[in-house]
């Protein structure tokens, strides 16, 4: 590797240093320790070359060979010789403050580790105290040191307690000192449970999780990031009172509606949602199943749509029934026939719910927007949202607006000229007909709401329409 290394040593460098420390860990093991040093220096040091060039990549090699190195001094009664090695290539460092921060932190877990516990102690705890880069990561693999030191010697629990006072009274021991194994396994075994569902199991099957030991594991755990702050949030919840089932309702609901949304997606599509939501009708058709999607539709434009389309299917399976309700995602003269019987009874709510399906499944923007448009003029309240779209950051748009926006809903062809896909979407003769039919039947029948359809009327009237060809 040398030979090679002197030829390409961006390439072999690497491998030469490593083929170095185990050389000298190798002779240092036969009891061969002054033959050791040499290439353990020269590990070192070119470990420490690499590292300054790129920390990521090689700074945990040079904390390993710069380790062997100090133990074997120290194993030759050269303490002082091995720590030097640490402060020579520490205060020489010139790469990111980070890398010589864990370049000391190794030092303190030396020193803690070889003979001088006080000092190793002092060198760690001054570390915590420090506002240095560290990452959570360094930060609980030393928590964990100093637990380690107090478990083999109690002695030194008072020296943590001093000197790492953890912005507590200097009296009282930070609380992470007294966290144990088993309360960090049992709440890493809870955050890696696979569901919440299986997390909400766990929870009703460990008892002991329950507590305020738990409470402090966890805050060990977020310092790594991740899921441990929200567990958090989870068990003071759980400890202030309030029911497992309460707090993890909403979280296994929206797992249960991922899933619901995720089986139309499949190959078997509309059949296997309608298998699901019937397997799983008790929680899904409840009133909070609704509340959880809409904040799930909070998101890119193409999910809220799907969204969207999967509220106004629970929305009909309540009120209709799932096998209704599933009728009118196979065929649009189904869904027509249903529209019907919500104009004719001036059912607002179904009205919008179906507009949502007329949009979102058979891909109609026109008829979905008059139809939402219809179910607006019939509530002295208007709803604020819909497929329409009818408002934007200037304030709600006239109906003019929203039925013309619609009657172009897809993009335009290079030219200006509306594309093939937006002519498909746009409404024709026979669907503007029967929008006029629709609505003028709906006038005579809620003369109190002559005015806000007849607005409406006037807009489809505007509307400019697709002749078919012969």
């Amino acid at each position: 590797y040398r030979e090679l290394a002197e030829v390409n040593p961006a390439a072999y460098l690497p491998n030469l240093a490593g083929a170095l420390n185990t050389l000298a860990i190798q002779l240092s093991e036969m009891g061969r320790r002054e033959e050791a040093l040499a290439p353990a220096e020269e590990a070192a040091t070119t470990y420490r070359e690499l590292a300054e060039v790129n920390p990521a990549a090689y700074l945990p090699n040079l904390a390993g060979a710069l380790n062997n190195l100090a133990i074997q001094l120290s194993e030759m009664g050269r303490r002082q010789e091995a720590l030097q090695r640490y402060e020579e290539i520490i205060a020489a460092w010139s790469g990111p403050p980070q890398a010589a921060a864990e370049l000391a932190y190794h030092r303190a877990v030396f020193l803690l580790k070889h003979g001088e516990s006080t000092s190793g102690i002092d060198a760690l705890c001054g570390l915590l105290a420090e506002p240095g880069p560290f990452h959570g990561k360094t930060v609980l693999r030393i928590h964990q040191h100093l637990r380690e030191a107090v478990g083999s010697n109690p002695a030194v629990r008072e020296t943590v307690t001093q000197l790492c006072p953890d912005h507590g009274p200097a009296s009282e021991p930070p609380p992470w000192l007294d966290v144990t194994d088993a309360a960090l396994q049992l709440t890493a075994d809870w955050i890696n449970t696979g569901t919440w569902a299986e997390s909400h199991d766990f929870v009703t099957t460990h008892p002991a999780l329950l507590d305020a030991a738990s409470l402090t594991a966890l805050r060990e755990w977020a310092l790594l990031g991740g899921p441990a702050d929200f567990h958090i949030e989870l068990l003071e919840q759980l400890l202030s009172g309030v029911p497992v089932d309460t707090v993890y309702r909403p979280l296994v609901l929206s797992e249960t509606l991922t899933g619901w949304i995720r089986a139309s997606a499949g190959d078997e599509g509309w059949a296997a949602s309608a298998a699901y939501l019937a397997e799983h009708a008790d929680d899904l058709l409840a009133p909070e199943a609704d509340v959880v999607l809409t904040t799930m539709g909070e998101g890119p434009e193409g999910a809220s749509r799907v969204v969207a389309v999967h509220r106004a299917i629970l929305a009909t399976a309540g009120s209709d029934g799932i096998d209704t309700a599933y009728r009118l995602l196979e065929g649009r003269r189904a869904l027509h026939t249903r529209i019907q019987k919500a104009l004719e009874a001036a059912d607002r709510a179904a009205l919008g719910w179906l507009a949502l399906i007329e949009d979102g499944v058979y891909d109609a923007p026109w008829a979905a927007a008059v139809h939402w448009l219809t179910a607006q003029a019939l509530e002295d309240t208007p709803a604020s949202a819909g497929p329409d779209d009818s408002s934007d950051s200037s304030g709600p748009r006239t109906p003019v607006a929203v039925v013309r926006a619609a009657a172009q809903a897809a993009d335009l062809t290079p030219t200006g000229a509306m594309s093939a896909a937006a002519q498909e979407k746009a409404p024709d003769a026979d669907d503007r007909n029967r929008a006029v039919a629709e609505l003028a039947a709906l006038m005579a029948a809620r003369p109190t709401r002559a005015a806000a359809l007849g607005e409406l009327l006037q807009a489809v009237l505007a509307t400019d329409v697709q002749v078919p060809e012969e």
